[in-house]
C-alpha cells in the first residue's frame, strides 16, 4: 500500500542528497530512506530529521529509535 507522502518524501530526500553531494546516487539513497522512515510516521507529513536519515544510510536496520 502506498501511504500518502511517501512520493513527496522521497523527492524531498532526493533533491536533498543530489544538492548537498551533487551526487544523483547519494540522492535517490537519500530519497529511499527518506520515504521508508516516512511509513513509519502516522498521518500525511513526514517528521523524520536529516540524522535520522543520515542514521538509516549508515545501515541502522529495521528498528527506527525515536
Amino acid at each position: 500500500m502506498d501511504r500518502v507522502g511517501a512520493g513527496d518524501s522521497f523527492t524531498a530526500g532526493f533533491l536533498y542528497g543530489w544538492m548537498k553531494e551533487k551526487d544523483v546516487e547519494k540522492g535517490v539513497r537519500y530519497g529511499n530512506a527518506f520515504a521508508a522512515l516516512k511509513h513509519t510516521v502516522p498521518g500525511d507529513l513526514n517528521w523524520c530529521t536529516v540524522e535520522e536519515v543520515e542514521t538509516q544510510l549508515k545501515g541502522a536496520g529495521l528498528r527506527i529509535s525515536r
